[in-house]
């Protein structure tokens, strides 16, 4: 066992029992002592701020079905490159403003889904030749699909409920391969149908095959390819070992200057649910020297809290010597909750930095990863 697996491991039995839950409003602002701590999170409220704003538009002007105001928004997200702080496109935060509008709705609710359904189908009519408005038909149906089966594990799931799932995703297949023409001229057409292909188990062969072309034409759009990684996953049929020669492929064929952010976002996509604090190493196969470039090119590019606070948290499971100290220090009291989703690990990550400040070999000492 080299010296980086073994540092690695040792991660990994220290916090390998803290996996903490994918979603943030399971923030816990708690140590197992005998108080409560509250930590700050201003940081990521003031750098969120504009995702939220941007979101609750595009909700709002959908549930009030403005078809023309909607047309114009998604337009300007698209014509205009523009990205959130955080670097996601917003053209995806866009989309993420139409999840929103059917979030509560269950599988019963036939009233509520017709409602939303006949936004979108007013919404194309008006405007046929718009890739966004088909698009969020099918963004919706794929919405639908999950209220049928619920977001249990698969041996929880009826076999009526998996029917109705598998039908509806089908559906949405359908619908983007004949929409192809008109849809498929932005990047989230290649988003959903990463996705398509994931929930009905096809061919991964032929899921590479639709990742090399979009990267060709859309490779700073990055859900294509966090969507297309989870495929590989080994609760997707993959295992550990597709789910790195992936990211490697998507690494290696990106075009310049895309390479190393995609293959940290798609590390980082997995970390949530899949590869917990060390395990993105010991399991994931994740290379930290690629990884931390991606990680680093992300926050040069987007300062935000939310890239220094990812890469921070890479960079304590890699036990980085010589990038945590630095960031620990940005971000102080002040973790974001969607990087940090446990106070314990935050703290733990902060004392490691500080040690590893007045450690007196610096870059020589054990803490130090291997390039």
């Amino acid at each position: 066992m080299n010296k980086n697996t073994r540092v690695h491991l040792l991660f990994a039995l220290l916090f390998g029992l803290m996996q903490p839950q994918c979603l943030a409003s399971d923030w816990k602002h708690t140590r197992p002592a005998d108080h409560v701590e509250l930590l700050k999170t201003d940081r990521s409220t003031r750098d969120d701020a504009e995702f939220h704003a941007f979101e609750k538009k595009v909700t709002d002007t959908f549930l009030a079905g403005d078809v023309e105001r909607l047309q114009s928004i998604a337009s300007s997200a698209w014509k205009s490159g523009a990205a959130m702080p955080n670097g996601q496109p917003k053209l995806r935060a866009f989309y993420y403003g139409i999840n929103t509008s059917d979030r509560d709705l269950k599988s019963t609710d036939k009233t509520a889904w017709e409602h939303v359904f006949a936004i979108a189908d007013r919404w194309q009519k008006a405007h046929p030749d718009s890739p966004f408005a088909g698009l969020a038909k099918t963004t919706l149906l794929i919405d639908y699909a999950w209220s049928i089966r619920g977001k249990g594990y698969s041996d929880t799931v009826s076999a009526e409920a998996s029917e109705g799932f598998e039908s509806t995703i089908r559906e949405v297949k359908r619908r983007l391969e004949e929409s192809k023409p008109v849809t498929g001229a932005v990047p989230e057409w290649y988003a959903q149908m990463a996705d398509v292909y994931r929930y009905l188990s096809l061919d991964p062969n032929d899921l590479q095959s639709l990742t090399d072309e979009a990267l060709q034409k859309f490779p700073g759009y990055y859900e294509i390819y966090t969507n297309a990684a989870k495929a590989f996953l080994p609760k997707w049929g993959g295992s550990d070992a597709d789910f790195a020669k992936f990211a490697k492929h998507v690494e290696e064929a990106a075009p310049p200057g895309y390479g190393p952010m995609l293959y940290a976002r798609i590390y980082y996509s997995a970390s949530c649910c899949d590869y917990y604090d060390g395990a993105v190493f010991t399991k994931g196969g994740a290379d930290w020297p690629m990884l931390k470039q991606g990680l680093e090119a992300m926050r040069q590019r987007y300062p935000d809290a939310f890239n220094v606070d990812m890469e921070a948290y890479f960079s304590c499971s890699a036990m980085d010597v010589g990038i945590l100290p630095k960031l620990m220090g940005k971000i102080g009291n002040s973790p974001h909750p969607a990087i940090w989703k446990d106070s314990y690990l935050f703290r733990n990550c902060q004392d490691m930095a500080e040690r590893m400040k007045h450690h007196p070999d610096g870059p020589r000492s054990e803490w130090y990863p291997p390039s």
